[in-house]
């Protein structure tokens, strides 16, 4: 299973869709955003419904082979806008933590632009 995740239960979400007002892929935003949930759950093989431009992803336990079909079949894989979080350092809505996930966050943005 896969997890989704909108912009009220951490893992960055409150900067990407909240403070930098990104768009969210239309099943992450009615499901994991509208939703009452802040989180949606996912077979593998939907996972395209759901992902962008950017993914970020816990690097450990998120259910993702990396040598599957489908996941290789996404745009943000095949243009290396991939970016593996630290899920302890993005799992918390404090203030040092927002603070680390946005220095994160802006980082691999900007790393994806070169």
């Amino acid at each position: 299973m896969v997890y989704a995740y909108g912009a009220n239960f951490g893992r960055g979400g409150e900067i990407l869709y909240g403070e930098f007002g990104l768009k969210a892929p239309k099943r992450i935003q009615k499901e994991a955003i509208e939703g009452t949930s802040g989180w949606a759950s996912l077979s593998l093989e939907a996972l395209p419904e759901y992902a962008g431009d950017y993914i970020f992803i816990e690097d450990s336990g998120s259910g993702v082979e990396v040598d599957n079909v489908v996941w290789k079949s996404l745009p943000a894989v095949n243009s290396n806008h991939v970016y593996a979080i630290d899920p302890a350092k993005f799992s918390f809505v404090d203030p040092l933590s927002l603070d680390k996930q946005l220095e994160f966050i802006v980082k691999s943005l900007l790393g994806a632009e070169e």
